[in-house]
C-alpha cells in the first residue's frame, strides 16, 4: 500500500511540474507576441519573461503599453478622416460637398455666397468686407436685394423665458397589492 501512495505521489508531482513549465512557456510565449504586437522591444520581454518566472509576465503585464500599434494606427487614420470630412463644406440645401468659391451649389442652385463689388471673390454674407481685396461691402444693400435670405441669417436673440422651477414629480410607490 505504501509503494502505490508513492508511486502516485511521484506521478502527481511530476503532472504538477509538467503543468508549471508548460504554463511558463505559454506565458513567454504569450509576452513576445504581446511584446511585438505593442512595439516593445521584444528581446526585453523575452528576458524579463525568462528571468523571472511567472512574475516576469505579471511586471510586464503591468508596464506594457495600454494600446496595440494596429490601434493606434486605427486611430490615427479616423482623426485623418474626421479631418477631411469636416474640411469639406456642405450645401445648405442639399448637403452636397461644395468648394469654397462656390456662389451657387452646383446641385440645386441655392445661393451661398454673395460676389464681391471690387475683385468678384465669392464672400460670405456676413462679411462686411472683402478679405481678399479689402472692398467694404454694404450690409443694407444686400438686405435689400435678398430679404428672405436676410432675415434668416440675421435674426435678433431674445432672451429666454424663464420658467417656474418644479421638481419632478416621483411615480406613486407600488402597493404589495399590486405586486
Amino acid at each position: 500500500m505504501g509503494g502505490s501512495f508513492l508511486f502516485w505521489l511521484n506521478v502527481f508531482a511530476d503532472f504538477a511540474v509538467v503543468v508549471a513549465l508548460l504554463v511558463w512557456a505559454a506565458s513567454i510565449a504569450w509576452v513576445v507576441r504581446d511584446a511585438h504586437d505593442r512595439g516593445v522591444n521584444r528581446f526585453a520581454a523575452f528576458a524579463l519573461a525568462v528571468l523571472f518566472p511567472y512574475v516576469g509576465a505579471f511586471l510586464y503585464a503591468l508596464v506594457r503599453p495600454r494600446t496595440r500599434l494596429v490601434e493606434v494606427r486605427e486611430r490615427a487614420l479616423w482623426v485623418q478622416l474626421a479631418e477631411a470630412t469636416a474640411k469639406t463644406d456642405r450645401c445648405t440645401g442639399c448637403h452636397a460637398p461644395i468648394e469654397r468659391d462656390y456662389v451657387a451649389c452646383p446641385s440645386c442652385s441655392t445661393i451661398l455666397r454673395k460676389r464681391c463689388n471690387g475683385c468678384g471673390r465669392a464672400n460670405e454674407f456676413a462679411w462686411v468686407a472683402c478679405p481678399y481685396c479689402g472692398e467694404q461691402e454694404d450690409a443694407s444693400l444686400w438686405a435689400e436685394q435678398e430679404p428672405a435670405r436676410a432675415a434668416a441669417e440675421v435674426t435678433e436673440l431674445k432672451p429666454a423665458a424663464k420658467r417656474p422651477r418644479t421638481r419632478a414629480k416621483r411615480p406613486p410607490a407600488k402597493t404589495e397589492s399590486a405586486l
